[in-house]
């Protein structure tokens, strides 16, 4: 198992008026970005903690406290790992050490996993594989590509209806084929 490091690099808008935003990571001496869907709030959340990396003798939030009480139980936060993708969102697992003896939660939410990663300044990586598939496309000057699978399912819908609308066809029958995908399934299928 190769693991590629990443990074937070920014973020981007989905759209006016939404609650949605775009993490964005990067490859650590690469080029391959990767786009995280969160909420608004998670996103600055995470920016802020990026900015703001100093702990402090009051926790702030969850993420602060959870740090504080880790560090006094001797618990080390080894790494946040990219997992796997699911109905737009990525998970993460977290590996955690404690006496030389290793500890893993899987499928935790990535905006989650993110502020963890930069909250206790672990190491934030990916499978070479997973990264591989889901990394943005340059197709322009400024325009990329998501694969489908990372896009949330508003953002499904609304493209299906555009799609419908403008009569492309083609493209709505892929989205429609993806938003009925994402109607079954469960979260043990992605392990």
């Amino acid at each position: 198992m190769s693991l590629i490091d990443m990074e937070v690099h920014g973020s981007a808008a989905v759209a006016a008026g939404d609650d949605q935003m775009l993490l964005i990571l990067k490859e650590k001496g690469g080029e391959r970005i990767l786009p995280i869907m969160t909420s608004a709030k998670r996103a600055m959340l995470l920016l802020t903690r990026k900015l703001l990396p100093v702990l402090v003798p009051v926790p702030l939030t969850v993420t602060d406290t959870m740090h504080l009480l880790l560090r006094k139980m001797n618990i080390r936060i080894v790494r946040v790992e990219l997992m796997a993708v699911k109905d737009g969102q990525f998970f993460t697992k977290i590996v955690a050490d404690k006496d030389g003896q290793e500890y893993e939660v899987e499928m935790c939410p990535a905006p989650d996993g993110l502020i963890i990663a930069i909250t206790f300044g672990c190491r934030l990586c990916i499978e070479e594989e997973l990264l591989e598939a889901q990394y943005m496309r340059k197709v322009g000057e400024n325009a990329y590509v998501m694969n489908i699978s990372s896009v949330s399912r508003s953002m499904l819908e609304d493209a299906l209806q555009h799609a419908v609308d403008s009569e492309n066809y083609e493209v709505a029958s892929k989205l429609k084929a993806e938003l009925d995908k994402r109607k079954g399934g469960s979260i043990e299928e992605m392990k």
